[in-house]
């Protein structure tokens, strides 16, 4: 883990409760050269042309707070933009669950303050102006919009930030999201 053959690394787990945890635990190393490494201020690292991001704790759909991450998508060859959807999930579920919606059931861009997750240079349908980078609110896409609409992106590289204060959420599902990159 470090620059000598002695540097070590110690994991340490406090549990509270009475339920017997277990866990298993996969350490690997890296090289530093690798072409497959990750950049260094990614917390998750994704391959391929096409893949699902999820937050942390959405699967219990639980968000958690105090998160400010990366999630970063490697530019594959021949493939200069990305765009970003809602994943299809059962009726009883919610693929983009986050506070600030302006509008019960809407996308918001505008006042994300709390908790949102940015898309550089976000584009949503056929919008001439107005990139945006914050997303917020009960659905993916235009500013007030009651329909989750895709969001694109050709800068460079390919990032979807998670940002939520430490705020307790409250019933918020956080949020999952289908990514394809598309052809130069």
């Amino acid at each position: 883990m470090g620059a000598l053959a002695d540097d070590t690394v110690k994991l340490s787990f406090y549990l509270t409760g009475s339920t017997n945890n277990q866990f298993n635990v996969k350490v690997s190393q890296i090289p530093c050269t690798a072409s497959y490494r990750a950049p260094n201020h990614c917390v998750k690292y994704f391959t391929g042309t096409t893949g699902t991001i999820t937050s942390y704790g959405y699967s219990g759909s639980q968000l958690l707070n105090s998160q400010n991450y990366d999630n970063c998508i490697r530019q594959e060859k021949g493939y200069c933009s990305i765009t970003y959807s809602e994943t299809t999930v059962p009726s009883s579920s919610d693929a983009f669950d986050l506070l600030n919606a302006g509008i019960s059931g809407s996308a918001e861009t505008d006042a994300c303050t709390n908790t949102f997750i940015t898309i550089p240079s976000g584009k949503t349908g056929y919008l001439s102006a107005g990139l945006r980078q914050e997303y917020c609110g009960d659905l993916l896409g235009k500013e007030d919009s009651t329909t989750a609409g895709p969001v694109t992106s050709v800068q460079l590289p390919f990032t979807v930030g998670v940002f939520t204060d430490k705020t307790t959420m409250p019933s918020t599902a956080g949020f999952s999201l289908d990514f394809v990159q598309n052809p130069c």
